[in-house]
């Protein structure tokens, strides 16, 4: 396995990012390259720790500031994601990203190189504010002890119906079932069943049903 994430991680030597296309720019997304995480991880680390980081490697923390020097905290965490490659739907502006690269018992690597985005927008306004899909995104950390929060991004209103469910397939909790107007909505759980008690820790999944589709994402509950 560590071989396995030597390749897909090995090549990175610093955060990529890129306009996505002429009518994604537009609106102000950018796409953030995570695989660079690896590159922080062996400096903070040293090449012993990031190896057992890599070989249990949960996720990649995204982190953005209008301002050079980005601090890996919480208030400047955006995001969490397992994939190489991240859409920010921050609009325009001039943003500085950094990428860390967190394992399964939360140790998380150092920052990747900074680098900076300039985004401009040619859309009328208030066009640039609606999704442009459907996509649920995880905020906050990944696993969790307290709360986590999904943000559920509709390019048009639908019904929608959200639950969360345990590895072996039953429902424990649900968070959401109704209509939804067009935007981006916050939905979050605290780690408690449809009871209220509190869930042990393991892992767990959200599902997200609109637009005649359906969106899950994995999340684990530390205790």
């Amino acid at each position: 396995m560590v071989g396995e994430m030597g390749r897909r991680l090995g090549h990175a030597t610093g955060v990529a990012t890129r306009a996505q296309a002429a009518g994604s720019a537009a609106e102000g997304d950018q796409e953030v390259v995570t695989a660079a995480g690896a590159t922080g991880a062996r400096e903070a680390l040293g090449q012993d720790a990031a190896v057992q980081v890599f070989s249990d490697l949960s996720h990649y923390a995204v982190y953005r500031g209008n301002e050079p020097d980005v601090p890996l905290d919480a208030s400047h965490l955006i995001d969490t994601t397992a994939e190489l490659s991240y859409v920010d739907p921050a609009g325009p502006g001039t943003w500085f990203y950094r990428v860390s690269a967190v394992d399964a018992h939360e140790n998380e690597s150092g920052g990747s190189n900074e680098v900076v985005v300039q985004v401009t927008s040619s859309a009328a306004p208030g066009d640039s504010e609606l999704p442009s899909s459907f996509v649920v995104r995880v905020r906050g950390r990944n696993p969790f002890v307290d709360q986590i929060t999904f943000t559920l991004e509709l390019p048009e209103e639908s019904e929608v119906e959200t639950s969360i469910y345990g590895a072996d397939g039953r429902r424990i909790a649900q968070l959401a079932h109704g209509t939804w107007p067009a935007g981006r909505h916050d939905f979050r759980w605290d780690g408690r069943n449809t009871r209220g008690l509190v869930v042990p820790a393991g892992v767990y999944f959200c599902r997200f049903n609109a637009l005649g589709g359906q969106r899950v994402k994995q999340v684990s509950v530390l205790r």
